[in-house]
């Protein structure tokens, strides 16, 4: 039986030939027992109460220190690859840890301070290991969000759900959509997500919606593919300029449809104006203020409401609206815009006024003229507006004739 060595300062007094059997069946104590291994230099077993074994040498430094690195645990399976020489830090047999040994000490002979380079090496395995904990999908994607997106972008809480985060609307710390993409990808390392692991995802949400957010209409949607391309390039594209990762993956964003051109006629603006109240007074505002003023509040939640909650059942109201308006061709709400704006120009508004009044930055503000041009023009957008809702009332009165 080998002995035990208490203190640490009696080692060298204890020295025995270790073998393969011996360090198997040496038995773990209620104190660490350290025996030093006679058949290599500076050598110990570390045995620990729990029972776990592990090699050690101990020896002085070039500064006259006394320095100690800890070479790998005990490896008693046998199966180590022939032909790859043993490292430190992996599973060492005996005659491994020999074999370790003896190149630490080769090191030693050519004036290497090994301790310092253990140690060095030591730190750069850790600092990689939070350096891959920080560049994981899920760290990335909230710093993305809370550094670049949060009260800074109109529409952060969009770009946040398309990337799996889902904040609480009185702010707070946001929650993981289930099966997400921070879910999903929460541990992968973002340089390694592709271009086809980006393409698979716009798919899908344009196929069955947002990962982790129930779809709101069923059946291909290349609306919500293009919000989820344009959060996926902008997260990318934030990365790159952050030095996150070193190449932007190609992203294809699906091409936006072709502008609508319907504007409804003067009969039309009638028979909607007349319907809608039967159909819904809280949809009837919305169709009504749209008609008469152009409106467009993408940043606003709440300009209409039910209680705190914006109004919903949109698509019920106007399947309503168009089976009591079977003599008006197919439109969408957002034509009522277009309708305003065409009408007030054929009456005689001035182009550069009616894009005012529905805060349109259309040919008259753009560019150069935009830049200069800051008048606000409220009288004149004033009157425009009054003068439209004057026409619209002779329309749905029937004092005109369409």
């Amino acid at each position: 039986m080998y002995p035990n060595v208490y203190p640490e300062a009696h080692e060298k007094l204890m020295a025995r030939t270790l073998t393969t059997a011996a360090v198997r069946n040496l038995r773990p104590t209620n104190r660490r027992r350290i025996i030093r291994d006679g058949g290599a230099t500076s050598l110990y077993l570390v045995i620990q109460p729990s029972g776990r074994k592990s090699w050690m040498m101990r020896f002085r430094g070039p500064s006259g220190k006394v320095g100690k690195i800890v070479l790998g645990p005990v490896d008693l399976s046998g199966r180590r690859p022939s032909g790859e020489p043993p490292e430190i830090g992996e599973p060492l047999s005996l005659v491994a840890a020999r074999q370790v040994a003896a190149d630490v000490h080769s090191q030693r002979a050519r004036k290497r301070d090994v301790v310092a380079d253990h140690k060095a090496r030591k730190h750069r395995q850790r600092a990689g290991i939070v350096d891959r904990a920080a560049s994981t999908f899920d760290a990335v994607a909230r710093t993305f969000v809370e550094e670049h997106m949060r009260g800074r972008v109109r529409r952060w809480r969009e770009v946040a759900k398309a990337l799996g985060f889902i904040y609480p609307p009185d702010g707070g710390e946001p929650v993981l959509a289930r099966n997400g993409l921070a879910a999903r990808w929460g541990d992968r390392d973002v340089a390694s997500i592709d271009a086809s692991d980006l393409h698979a995802v716009i798919e899908e949400t344009r196929r069955n919606g947002i990962p982790g957010i129930p779809a709101r209409a069923a059946g291909p949607n290349d609306s919500r593919a293009r919000v989820m391309a344009r959060a996926l390039s902008s997260f990318f594209s934030w990365c790159v300029r952050n030095r996150r990762i070193e190449v932007k993956p190609t992203i294809h964003i699906p091409a936006q449809p072709r502008s609508r051109e319907r504007v409804l006629t003067e009969a039309e603006i009638k028979a909607v104006w007349r319907a809608v109240d039967r159909v819904s007074a809280r949809y009837a505002a919305v169709v009504k203020l749209l008609l008469l003023t152009g409106p467009r509040q993408p940043g606003n939640e709440f300009v209409f409401t039910a209680g705190n909650a914006p109004i919903g059942n949109y698509s019920d109201w106007k399947k309503k609206l168009n089976a009591l308006t079977p003599g008006v061709a197919s439109w969408c709400v957002h034509d009522l815009r277009r309708t305003a704006v065409t009408h007030m120009v054929e009456m005689g508004e001035q182009p550069h006024v009616v894009e005012l009044c529905v805060n349109h930055a259309g040919g008259h503000r753009r560019g150069v003229a935009g830049v200069y041009n800051r008048a606000e023009m409220m009288d004149e957008r004033r009157a425009a507006l009054v003068r439209w809702a004057v026409h619209v009332r002779a329309i749905v009165s029937g004092r005109r004739r369409s």
